[in-house]
């Protein structure tokens, strides 16, 4: 099992080992599994846990920062002797407890009790006589706080009763919730920015359709006033009339109805998209152009379709060229926020895995 060495001094260390089912916390406060006392370390400084490329040592938003081989990092995956520092606490990293046998804990040296006289039993008079002597053996009792063998919390050979496995899982949750309060702090940040960026773009995208719908208005009034709109209107008269009806509608209701399709259709093929790893893949290292041809095209000719559903219109050509502002305007936003506020499917599956590991663990001990 891999485990850290905390250098104190020479004669003096403490060894901790890490378990892969759980995440190990490290800092200033009482609720830690490496609880250290310096000054320069943060009440909860990092922590330590099982990624997809093995252990990796998490920075927490501390003070003093955390340092692998001397190089500041908020995550690492960390190797056989990497040097850890936490503030000023330096910590050696070994993969294999076989590297560096040690127990976990140095157990106070027991205290020597002066053994109990010897119980001679002697065989009676009419007996035939012998010099055998019988000792009554001691039975002690282990010292009440005195450090047992080391081994894994979980494991062992006899079966688990239901407020074990109820501790346990209590245990394993407030862990989890100590080592990832930063993180749930910085992620409320994020969603927080992100909503308040939607609702920007939102407002926006509205603005900028509704003077859309007033400039194509005003244009299409000029135009039909005109005799090559007279003549348009004869020669083209059917197109002319499914114009004329959208532009008789009321654009303030339009304008809505296309804002809030857009938003719903690029919000859902973000969440999709999200989860298989196209955004990560296919989005983002793509420039302004890519994005508009291969994302907000696609997302445009969904919105358009989501219209003509509503609206009961004919003419798609027309409803797909007034579902381009709102929809161009939004999309990249959405798909944005969705990457920064939304797990993967792999990161949702390593998560359960890990959840059911530690559940099996404790529930059916090791043979």
């Amino acid at each position: 099992m891999p485990s850290i060495i905390i250098n104190k001094d020479k004669d003096d260390e403490a060894i901790y080992l890490i378990d892969e089912y759980v995440i190990l916390t490290i800092g200033r406060k009482k609720n830690n599994a490496v609880r250290m006392t310096n000054e320069s370390v943060s009440g909860h400084h990092a922590k330590i846990e099982n990624s997809n490329y093995g252990l990796m040592v998490v920075d927490l938003g501390s003070t003093n920062g955390t340092f692998v081989n001397n190089k500041k990092v908020t995550e690492r995956v960390l190797k056989h002797l990497d040097v850890i520092r936490f503030g000023q606490v330096e910590t050696t990293f070994f993969d294999s407890p076989k590297s560096k046998p040690a127990p976990v804990k140095k157990a106070p040296a027991p205290v020597q009790k002066t053994p109990a006289p010897v119980q001679t039993i002697t065989e009676k008079p009419d007996a035939a006589p012998t010099n055998q002597s019988f000792t009554k053996p001691k039975q002690t009792k282990p010292k009440q706080g005195a450090t047992l063998p080391i081994e894994d919390e979980f494991i062992d050979n006899q079966p688990h009763d239901i407020s074990f496995i109820l501790k346990k899982i209590k245990s394993f949750f407030k862990s989890e919730t100590a080592s990832h309060k930063s993180e749930f702090t910085r992620y409320m940040n994020e969603f927080r920015d992100s909503l308040l960026y939607l609702v920007i773009l939102l407002s926006i995208s509205y603005t900028a359709t509704l003077l859309t719908f007033i400039i194509c208005r005003t244009g299409w009034s000029v135009y039909m006033s005109t005799p090559v709109g007279e003549k348009f209107m004869e020669a083209f008269y059917d197109r002319a009339s499914q114009i004329q009806t959208v532009m008789d509608m009321d654009i303030f209701v339009l304008s809505f109805d296309l804002t809030i399709a857009a938003f719903l259709v690029c919000m859902a093929v973000a969440v999709v998209f999200q989860l298989l790893h196209f955004i990560k893949l296919f989005f983002l290292p793509m420039g302004i152009f890519g994005k508009i041809l291969f994302w907000g095209l696609p997302m445009t000719a969904l919105t358009a379709y989501r219209i003509t559903m509503i609206y009961d219109m004919d003419s798609y050509t027309q409803v797909f060229l007034i579902s381009m502002p709102p929809t161009l305007i939004i999309f990249a936003g959405c798909l944005s926020s969705a990457s920064k506020l939304l797990p993967q499917l792999s990161e949702i599956l390593f998560m359960i895995k890990k959840v059911l590991l530690y559940l099996y663990h404790i529930i059916i001990p090791n043979k």
